[in-house]
């Protein structure tokens, strides 16, 4: 079983940070420093830890970032230990957050925002119908300034490019990339990941942004609902 606690990262234990800290730094290239900076510069960090022994498995911090009439959601410091990768943990967070930013900044047009690494990442936004850069349309101006803001803020501004009219990422450089030989297997599920950010194998990230409605909360619930009765069938059909 797993417990998930929320945490304000400025008050953190130190030994829970240090955990935190050094599971995030055995996948990224980091210095201790740089990632307990990284994550006190975030506004809170949901931990998941093992029930039984306590062991830090993974972890999900956010970033409020105002921007005008817009509250834009970062989602960062995404990391899990190995054997619990292919949980997909991050999506039972998805509504929580969203209700919290609800009540936080009441009125606002909410964005979702985060860094993707690997193409296999950019699959969860399948169950996001409504997302940016995606392969049939353009970036709208407005989605495309979300995307400057949230890069100028998380990363610097020296620290992203523009490319084919999307952005990268270029200083949170991963250690362990693919885990295994079937890293030729782990595709995006249209090939456009591949092709807007074509050194994802050196580490660079692309600007993914969710611009949030009731409808798109509303299919994105039920799309992760959908999905876990799916695997939860394959799986006892697989037992059995």
């Amino acid at each position: 079983m797993i417990d998930i606690t929320q945490h304000n990262p400025l008050t953190l234990q130190d030994e829970l940070k240090n955990k935190i800290c050094n599971l995030q730094r055995s996948f990224f290239d980091l210095e201790m420093g740089e990632a307990v900076r990284y994550l006190e510069a975030r506004d809170l960090v949901y931990v998941f830890s093992e029930k039984e022994n306590k062991e830090v498995i993974g972890c999900v911090a956010i970033k409020w970032i105002q921007h005008e009439k817009s509250i834009i959601i970062y989602i960062g410091n995404v990391v899990f230990a190995e054997k619990y990768q292919r949980n997909n943990f991050l999506s039972h967070l998805f509504f929580p957050i969203y209700l919290r930013t609800l009540f936080k900044f009441p009125g606002k047009k909410i964005y979702f925002s985060c860094f993707m690494t690997t193409p296999k990442a950019y699959n969860i936004c399948k169950r996001f119908p409504y997302h940016f850069p995606c392969s049939t349309q353009k970036n709208p101006q407005n989605v495309l300034e979300v995307m400057k803001v949230v890069a100028e803020k998380i990363a610097g501004a020296q620290n992203y490019e523009m490319n084919k009219g999307t952005i990268l990422i270029n200083n949170f450089k991963k250690k362990k990339f693919m885990h295994n030989a079937s890293k030729e297997a782990i595709k995006s599920y249209n090939g456009f990941f591949e092709k807007v950010n074509p050194d994802f194998i050196k580490g660079y990230q692309l600007v993914v942004v969710f611009p949030i409605s009731i409808k798109s909360v509303a299919i994105a619930v039920w799309s992760t609902f959908y999905y876990l009765v799916k695997k939860t069938k394959k799986e006892f059909i697989k037992k059995n």
